[in-house]
């Protein structure tokens, strides 16, 4: 199945595995267990920026801003002279916890994280290539996924999806190719993209996978990184054999950790630590400094 009319609350209430929690996997299956029971889901303030970003580039409207509460009339102290940190008070923390609370299921921006991503956004429609796959897409942005694979339910989220290209919006510190590149191997970005195109792919077909990146600081630098379906077949062959562990573990109860169950595995050495001592002999400097006179 592809859905483009499904939001994010309902996506969240669809009870199959997802590549954001089967990455957990990639550690251990005890770390599995935890992501499934729902012990690794806390939100933070990068995701909810993350969510804001996405939400404004792809028009979603999923986002909402902070009012200027700092400026009220209200805003005073209690002698009722001007604060010198009129982000500080009473009033104005009690003013932004209501509108949360009012706004729940929104993102909720700060005026400085909404100009911050309205730079970012518009470095994305600016950049020629990322344009052109965003007009592509039409209404087929934040599209719900659902399959099977190995035999186990399975659901994803993509946040564009082409006639023949799957692109996903990233944010990042430094969009250079090797800094990029070191990003979304550590946050598990290709593991879960090769699921992606796996859903796609049963629903649908083959399709080119994308990343759309940009920086989080000015100048908002953006690239284009096309992901090699090699490295993605790869990563899809690491899925299935943590799909298959962890249907053993549902049928057995047994969560192993990082150890396996095997408590007398060497400590990892990088070779370099196996290095020759240090020489400590005493050495002659000045017969080294006089061969360059």
């Amino acid at each position: 199945m592809i859905r483009n009319d499904i939001s994010w609350n309902d996506y969240l209430g669809i009870k199959r595995m997802n590549p954001s929690t089967l990455v957990c996997g990639r550690k251990s299956m005890l770390h599995l267990k935890q992501a499934i029971d729902g012990g690794t889901h806390e939100d933070t303030q990068p995701l909810s920026f993350g969510r804001g970003f996405h939400s404004v580039t792809l028009k979603q409207g999923t986002h909402i801003v902070i009012p200027p509460f700092h400026l009220d009339a209200e805003n005073r102290l209690k002698n009722g002279e001007l604060p010198k940190s009129p982000k500080a008070t009473g009033y104005y923390k009690d003013a932004v916890a209501k509108f949360r609370e009012e706004n729940r299921g929104y993102d909720i921006l700060t005026q400085e994280e909404f100009e911050e991503i309205q730079a970012m956004s518009a470095a994305v429609w600016s950049k020629p290539l990322a344009r052109k796959i965003l007009e592509t897409c039409g209404e087929n942005k934040e599209v719900t996924l659902e399959g099977e694979i190995c035999g186990v339910p399975f659901k994803g989220r993509v946040d564009i999806l082409c006639p023949s290209i799957i692109a996903d919006l990233k944010t990042c510190n430094s969009i250079e190719n090797r800094a990029f590149g070191g990003d979304c191997v550590k946050y598990g970005y290709n593991f879960k993209m090769a699921l992606y195109q796996e859903l796609v792919r049963q629903n649908s077909c083959h399709r080119q996978c994308v990343y759309i990146a940009v920086e989080k600081s000015a100048p908002y630098d953006v690239c284009v990184r096309p992901i090699p379906d090699d490295l993605l077949a790869v990563k899809l062959r690491q899925a299935k054999k943590i799909l298959e562990r962890y249907k053993i573990c549902l049928e057995s109860g047994v969560w192993p950790g990082v150890d396996q169950g095997i408590d007398d595995e060497l400590l990892y050495v990088p070779e370099y630590e196996y290095d020759k001592e240090p020489d400590w002999s005493p050495v002659d400097e000045t017969e080294e400094v006089e061969q360059y006179f």
